[in-house]
């Protein structure tokens, strides 16, 4: 890995995306929290109005630099992540959104425009704005409708506020309304599971994302991962909690389009599929993630650095990172099979792709539909060792 110091170098050969009409979406990494949940990794920042300024002026000048690449291409998702997109001021996402706006890029008729939210955030006035603006896509950090649970996660909102977030959204007629949900928590049950999944019957969500904690590098609860483990529920006892969560969502009429991901009217995350089917993506904001072609890379992880780099027209980036073409054909064979289609039989298929997909098939981790190779309900319970095969 290469730091990213305070006068970093020339951004030859780097950004350089091709100019065609060509699929392509935005990530926006907007860093503020009023405080860092105990399970998060990300890199977060706290809030105040001095730092607001700061990284608008370094994300339009980050626009800037890249806009002479982006014209003619066809943008089909902008997501603002975090963070805590919610916490910030009205006036900076109208200016932000007013400059994504004016980017030479044809606006894909169908563009997802989404903002992920805290619940206690999401006012009447803060849901009039979202709809104002064209980010008609809300993705609430739900996580648990059980009060000890939340307390666990670190989290302000607690049942009241996400219920009353999402009567807001709708009020604002933004009907397109996702939450997350965290099982495999410390001590957790069966039935703390259920009483969240009871709420969720009759909520008028559109999308429901289903992740199991995971105790990462850069986490509080890191420091403490010996002790908690102790505490999880046993690996039966986590699969049938997932079983009972697959079971019931499909029950209220989610379709489970993605491993951790289910949704109803097919308004699947259009951003997020991007990732799974190896669409180019910008990422803007201070370790923000960009993919092109063969190339993956992060802006460096500190705003300071990031605006100075842009000030002078230098490039932000921190960590780059470019793939042969064998290996990401079989990182993009793993992560189709993340999606209910799975992988599109072909002759092109890579010899190498092939003979992990038949050990698989004896594994009964992978079966074979008429026209792709998808996951058995074995191979999605085990899907990061279906993916280590592949690799």
């Amino acid at each position: 890995m290469e730091a990213c110091p305070d006068d970093p170098g020339s951004r030859e050969g780097r950004l350089v995306i091709p100019s065609m009409a060509k699929e392509i979406s935005l990530y926006v990494h907007l860093p503020f929290c009023r405080k860092k949940c105990p399970y998060c990794s990300f890199f977060v920042l706290p809030y105040s109005k001095e730092s607001e300024d700061l990284l608008l002026e370094a994300l339009i000048l980050h626009l800037d630099q890249i806009s002479p690449q982006l014209t003619g291409r066809n943008l089909v998702s902008v997501y603002f992540g975090g963070g805590t997109p919610s916490v910030v001021s009205s006036d900076f996402l109208q200016s932000l959104v007013k400059k994504i706006r004016a980017l030479p890029v044809a606006f894909d008729p169908a563009i997802e425009w989404t903002l992920e939210a805290n619940p206690e955030d999401v006012s009447k006035e803060f849901a009039a704005l979202l709809f104002s603006l064209g980010i008609h896509r809300v993705s609430l950090g739900v996580q648990s409708f059980v009060d000890k649970e939340l307390v666990f996660l670190g989290r302000s909102a607690n049942k009241g506020h996400a219920l009353m977030a999402i009567e807001n959204l709708l009020d604002a007629n933004i009907t397109n309304i996702s939450i997350d949900l965290i099982f495999e928590l410390m001590d957790q049950t069966k039935g703390d599971l259920i009483e969240t999944l009871k709420v969720v019957k009759d909520l008028p969500i559109t999308h429901l994302s289903l992740y199991n904690l995971m105790i990462e590098e850069g986490s509080k609860f890191y420091r403490s991962k010996e002790v908690l483990e102790k505490k999880r529920p046993p690996d039966a006892s986590c699969l049938e909690m997932l079983d009972t969560a697959v079971a019931t969502l499909e029950s209220y009429g989610f379709d489970r389009y993605e491993i951790s991901a289910f949704c109803k009217q097919n308004q699947r995350s259009r951003h997020n599929i991007g990732y799974w089917t190896a669409r180019e993506f910008v990422g803007i904001g201070p370790s923000a993630w960009s993919f092109f072609g063969q190339k993956r890379f992060q802006c460096t992880k500190n705003l300071n650095k990031y605006f100075t780099a842009l000030a002078y027209n230098k490039d932000p980036i921190e960590y780059e990172e470019e793939l042969d073409t064998a290996l990401l054909q079989k990182e993009q064979a793993g992560l189709l099979l993340r999606l209910k289609e799975g992988i599109p039989k072909t002759p092109l298929l890579a010899p190498s792709i092939k003979q992990a997909i038949d050990k698989l098939i004896h594994k009964g981790w992978i079966q074979q539909g008429e026209n792709s190779y998808v996951l058995t309900e074995a191979g999605k319970k085990f899907y990061d060792l279906v993916q280590m095969e592949l690799l």
